[in-house]
């Protein structure tokens, strides 16, 4: 971890999906990895330094939205984003809609422009 990136906190249920995050971003931001919603918030709770939020919108117990719904109460502040291979969700737009989320990324994710995505919603902070 370098002391310089900026700290995402990426939540998703798929060990696959959290490896291939961490792998693909390690480089720009210091990757803090939740496996479910539960862990996400106790992260959040320990972790001021914390960026940005992506989660996974489709997970067991606490989909991506209401975990954002919760991370919200802690900080409202936070920009917070889903993963998610489903575009056409009412629920995503609403999400948006509500600005409890800046936007999404679709599963398969384009590398760069999550990399440009983040680092200006980070910079614009």
């Amino acid at each position: 971890m370098s002391p310089d990136n900026p700290t995402i906190l990426y939540v998703d249920d798929d060990y696959f999906n959290i490896t291939l995050f961490e792998l693909n971003f390690k480089s720009q931001f210091n990757v803090v990895s939740a496996s479910s919603g539960e862990e996400a918030l106790r992260i959040m709770t320990d972790n001021p330094k914390i960026s940005c939020v992506v989660s996974d919108m489709r997970m067991p117990e606490i989909n991506g939205i209401e975990l954002i719904n919760r991370i919200k109460k802690l900080r409202p502040e936070l920009p917070c984003f889903l993963l998610t291979g489903y575009v056409d969700s009412q629920e995503v737009v609403e999400a948006i809609e509500k600005n409890l989320i800046i936007g999404y990324f679709n599963k398969p994710f384009d590398r760069e422009a999550v990399i440009r995505t983040l680092k200006s919603t980070i910079n614009a902070e």
